[in-house]
């Protein structure tokens, strides 16, 4: 799936001005989906500029489908919907939207027609309020906190481990000193540390809520939108979508160059966490006649 949701664009651009230019644009190009091309293109420009800085794989990490058999864990987010509901049949298992509630249609068949409305506790289950769902890291690192062996704790967007050594407070993640206290839990271990599957969102393992960079998400609603446009005709763009583009281009160098403080994982350099910049460069990125 994607970084996007199609709600974070009509929070910019309604509902029918964006089905119209992605009909216009779609049968300039072609048949694809010009939406999510665009999109993947805006993250790319996105990543040049804050590739050096930043963790750019973490701050664009894309939604997962929600599936009872999928095992999530630490950082994973869902886009919690379904079709919204009709005066039809639906079949044991189906979900469907009704006042922006989740509903499961359960075995009861006796007496259920179409017309049924979810809120019937007979025939469906009310599985949670639709809307974006994550698995929370553990809490922040508390330098006042004794931890035990095998507390997880979060430090610089990344979970950390207690050991079998015994320490004191005071002691911090990633001074050379507290190697021998604590270890950096690698993403591919996440599971190991943490497994959510088989539960619905309303489970107390997930956290309702939108744990993405609400500054990554409307910058790149704006480069997309853009996108689009100049794909119709790159000389007459609308001055609206043209400025958001520019301030984004702005707040990206503005990213990269640390004039602003901003909540996004630092690289990890020469395995410890910093937060200065490390430029490579500081040209414009290429235009790869996006």
């Amino acid at each position: 799936m994607a970084f996007l949701r199609l709600q974070d664009y009509y929070e910019t651009i309604p509902q029918e001005h964006l089905e119209t230019i992605l009909e216009q644009s779609t049968g300039i190009v072609g048949d694809i989906d010009v939406l999510e091309a665009s999109e993947s293109k805006s993250i790319t420009r996105a990543k040049e500029y804050l590739t050096s800085r930043y963790k750019v794989d973490l701050i664009f990490k894309p939604f997962k489908e929600f599936d009872l058999a999928t095992s999530y864990s630490y950082g994973d987010r869902i886009n919690y919907t379904a079709d919204l509901w009709e005066a039809s049949v639906y079949l044991d298992g189906e979900l469907v939207i009704y006042n922006g509630i989740v509903y499961l249609r359960n075995a009861v068949t006796a007496s259920y027609t179409a017309a049924t409305l979810p809120t019937n506790a007979t025939f469906f289950s009310n599985k949670g309020e639709a809307g974006i769902y994550y698995i929370a890291f553990p809490s922040e690192y508390d330098i006042d906190t004794i931890y035990a062996t095998n507390d997880l704790f979060t430090f610089s967007h990344e979970i950390y481990k207690k050991n079998t050594q015994t320490y004191v407070a005071d002691q911090l993640p990633l001074k050379a000193r507290d190697t021998a206290y604590f270890a950096r839990v690698r993403t591919t271990a996440y599971l190991t540390e943490k497994t959510v599957t088989g539960v619905y969102p309303t489970n107390s393992e997930w956290t309702f809520g939108d744990n993405r960079n609400q500054s990554m998400v409307e910058c790149i609603v704006a480069m997309t939108i853009n996108k689009i446009h100049s794909i119709i005709n790159p000389r007459n763009i609308p001055a609206l979508r043209r400025d958001n583009y520019s301030m984004s281009i702005e707040m990206l160098k503005e990213y990269q160059g640390g004039l602003v403080q901003v909540d996004l994982p630092d690289r990890e350099i020469e395995g410890e966490q910093t937060g200065h910049a490390i430029r490579f460069g500081s040209n414009e990125p290429t235009n790869h006649s996006y």
